[in-house]
């Protein structure tokens, strides 16, 4: 089934950029606060489709003066330089006329996680581009053991 399934792109519905402060250098967390999957069938076009709903964040921090004590899950929120807040959907055809189930998502996250990295890194690059950090470049893929999709349990 995956075979049949084609990334038609992403669009920014809306961003936000706050920098709190300027800092040389530093570090970032990228993070999905939500994520929604949404399947049907378009009667007029006569194709089905997918979409993902989500609202990423980068928090950007100044560098600890001291690495050891840095505390990634709770940075010092003095340490906050940046943060952007996005809302994006990113769209896919799907051939035939299977419909896409929730647990077909859960089951081929990470198929769907793939796709999201990319759109998210464009999509907040596209935000800086314009901004005093637009030299901030986010990483072609997920880290191994970062996850994007939150499954129910």
């Amino acid at each position: 089934m995956l075979e049949k399934i084609k990334y038609q792109g992403f669009e920014i519905t809306s961003s936000q950029f706050t920098e709190h402060r300027e800092i040389a250098g530093g570090r970032y967390n990228v993070s999905v606060n939500e994520c929604e999957f949404t399947s049907g069938f378009d009667e007029e076009e006569s194709k089905n489709w997918a979409q993902l709903s989500l609202f990423p964040s980068i928090e950007g921090y100044e560098d600890s003066a001291n690495a050891e004590n840095v505390n990634e899950s709770e940075p010092d929120p003095a340490s906050l330089a940046f943060e952007v807040k996005l809302k994006l959907f990113i769209y896919f055809e799907v051939e035939g006329s299977e419909v896409l189930t929730q647990e077909f998502f859960e089951k081929n996250s990470w198929f769907f996680e793939n796709y999201m990295a990319l759109s998210i890194k464009f999509a907040v690059e596209s935000v800086l581009k314009h901004t005093p950090l637009n030299t901030i470049k986010l990483p072609w893929s997920m880290p191994a053991d970062a996850s994007l999709i939150t499954k129910d349990s």
